[in-house]
Parts: C-alpha cells; structure tokens; sequence
C-alpha cells in the first residue's frame, strides 16, 4: 500500500514530524522528572510533576520502542530500557502490578496488570531476555486465573467493578499467548473479547465503560458526590459518565483482540462503534463523554480519547482500507491542542486531559497517557501519508 497524500490544507509532513518530536521530548521530560526509571503520570501548574505511573509506564515502553525504530534515536531505546527494569522491580510475586503510583501503591489491578504486559511482551520482542518474556507470563497467568467464566473480571479492578475497557487487557493476554503459545491466556482473552462484544447496544454504544460502572448514567447523592470531590479532586460525574478515553480503549481492544483472534463478529461491533464516532466527529471534535445511544455527556472534549481514536481509524485504514479523513479530522484538531511553545518546559509538547484545560476529563492536568496516544497516533499518520516503509515496524500498543 503507498502512502496516501494528505489533501490540500492539511499540515505538512515536517509539522507532524516537529509534533511527533516534541511529543517524545515531553514524555521524555516526564521520565526525568522521577529518578525510579518509571514516567511520571501527569504534570499540574499547582504540583508539578507527579510520581510515576506503572500503568502507563507499562504501555509507553512500545512507543519508545517505536520512536527509536522511526527515528533511530537510541535514547529512546535506553529509555524503555530503564522502564522495563522499574518495572521488573515492582512486580508482586504472584504476578500481578499494584494499582496507583510509586510511593502510593494500592493492592493487585487487572487493568493495569494487563497494560504493564504491552511492555513486558514489547521487551521481549527487541532485546530477547527471558526475564521480559518470563514477568509477562507471571502476569498473564495471573490474569487468567482471576477471570470469572463468563470473561469478564470482577475483582481486582478499578473501584472493585468490572469494565469493558478491560478489552485491553484481553489484547495484551493474545499478544502474551502468541508470544509464549499458552492456550489458557488465548481463553482467557477470548473470553473476554465475547463478553465486552455482547455490551453493546445496536448502535454501538458499550456498557461499562464508566470508571464507576455501577452508577453509570445516576448521579452521586450530596455526601457521595462531596466525598468524591475533597478526596479525588475530580467531580462526581467522571466517575459515573463513560470518558471517551474508556470508550476508545474499549473499541482498540476489541478491534485489536479481534483480528488477533480472527473473529469476525467481535470485529464488526468494535468497527460499528468506530464508524458511529466518526460520523459525530463530522458536526465538530467529539465530546468527552458520551452515554447510551451515543448521547453526548459533557460539552468539554477529552484530548486522550480523540489520539486513541485517531489511532483507531488510521489502523482501520491501514488493515481494512477505510477512509483516512475521520483520522486526519481529529489530527488538525489535535495539532491546535498540543503546546510547542510555552515559557514553561514542562509544557512544550504536552497534551492536556481536556479542552477547554479547565473541562471534565483530568481538568488543570498533562497526563503521559494524552502524550502517549497522541505519539502513536502521529506516527501511524505518518506512516499512512509519507513514510510507508514504517508501517511493518510499528507497534502501535
């Protein structure tokens, strides 16, 4: 497949290059700012930079990877490196990753256990030491173990509830399985890829994808919502509503864990979601939350799941041939976001959680997982318009 031309008015390719370049140097930033080897999670004007994060952490290692294959900057790869090991040192004995950040950790989590395993496996992959490949099956089979039978997980996620989004982690299970050929890793991602399938509602839309899946689409009571909002420091609908950001993991996984597995209907529900956001996103940038039927939730947009979704349809491009426009749509809007100039460093190249900065999704904070994404997905519309000769190296996890 040659590269596809990005149509008149587009920015140019050296502007994604310079984008993609300060993306990296940020999330660089972001790992010196901590001296474990991990990625600090998120920098704030009032804290600064915030301890590191296994979770993301976890899942940057390939985008490194990836920015070191593109651009042959062996910083990049020292750098994943350095993260793999941190996290080699904060893995549990029986496999699983702490919930939480460095200093803070809370007990097992699912969710960020399956994440961690993009890294692990990716580690694998370029340096062949065991010892990557080893951790993941530790993690994997804990994974496994801890699955109830219909697929879904029930303990040890998020809030102690079960989420959709955990597609992710059924992604990372397959990618572990084909890597060591552990069948009941396949099973258990399998199983989940059908139970996120049956989720959705006929016109795409999954349940589930709310940080507090329990009271999506209610509203907290005063004591509950005041609790939520002098101990969380975020109000109570983050919780309750469905972040766009949830619902792009939740449509990658699915997407990703279905051509793994070859399933064709897993792979039309996650194509059926991607095709409904694309059609919102032609009467302006999508919202941050949205609620059944696709009912918008909140007039603020949520930057992170914009990159999720922007990799979302340049991977349907790349595999399935469809339309290049959905992804450079949210791309334009995305490079007006995004700082490159700031008399503060610790903004030049971030990506906030919401704009307007002050909106529903991570307000007044950069998170490396906006930086994340949004890396991935410059690179594969780089790939897609100018540089096709990198598509074969990508892993875009």
């Amino acid at each position: 497949m040659t590269a596809a031309p990005l149509a008149d008015g587009d920015v140019a390719p050296a502007g994604l290059d310079a984008h993609f370049e300060a993306t990296i140097r940020w999330l660089k930033a972001a790992q010196d700012a901590q001296p474990d080897g991990g990625v600090s999670a998120l920098y704030t004007l009032a804290r600064g930079w915030h301890r590191s994060f296994p979770e993301t952490t976890g899942y940057i290692i390939p985008t490194m990877l990836n920015a070191w294959q593109a651009t042959g900057d062996q910083a990049c790869y020292d750098r994943a490196v350095r993260m793999g090991e941190w996290l080699l040192g904060v893995q549990h004995g029986e496999g699983w990753f702490p919930g939480d950040r460095a200093g803070s950790f809370s007990g097992p989590s699912v969710f960020n256990t399956g994440q961690i395993l993009f890294g692990l496996v990716r580690m694998h992959q370029v340096t062949g030491e065991a010892r990557y490949l080893d951790a993941a099956h530790r993690a994997g089979t804990w994974l496994a173990a801890e699955q109830d039978a219909d697929g879904a997980w029930r303990r040890w996620d998020y809030l102690g509830q079960t989420h959709t989004y955990n597609t992710r982690t059924a992604w990372a299970l397959l990618l572990l399985a084909g890597a060591t050929g552990d069948d009941a890793c396949r099973r258990a991602g399998r199983a989940n890829v059908h139970w996120a399938a049956a989720q959705a509602d006929p016109t795409g839309f999954f349940a589930g994808c709310a940080f507090d899946a329990q009271a999506e689409g209610r509203r907290y009571g005063v004591w509950k919502s005041l609790a939520t909002i002098v101990r969380h420091r975020n109000l109570p609908s983050f919780y309750t509503k469905a972040s766009l950001h949830a619902i792009a993991y939740t449509i990658q996984g699915l997407l990703e864990a279905a051509w793994l597995l070859e399933d064709a209907a897993a792979e039309a529900v996650a194509r059926r979601a991607a095709a409904a956001l694309a059609e919102r996103q032609r009467a302006g940038p999508l919202a941050g939350y949205y609620g059944t039927a696709w009912r918008r939730e909140a007039s603020s947009r949520c930057l992170t799941g914009i990159a999720q979704m922007c990799i979302v349809w340049l991977r349907l491009h790349a595999v399935r041939g469809e339309p290049l426009e959905p992804a450079v749509r949210a791309s334009r809007y995305l490079l007006r976001c995004q700082k490159l100039h700031s008399r503060n460093p610790a903004l030049r190249g971030a990506l906030a959680g919401s704009d307007p900065l002050y909106g529903l999704y991570q307000p007044f904070r950069y998170p490396n997982w906006a930086a994340k994404f949004w890396a991935d997905a410059l690179l594969l519309l780089i790939a897609a318009t100018s540089r096709p000769e990198l598509r074969p190296r990508l892993h875009t996890w």
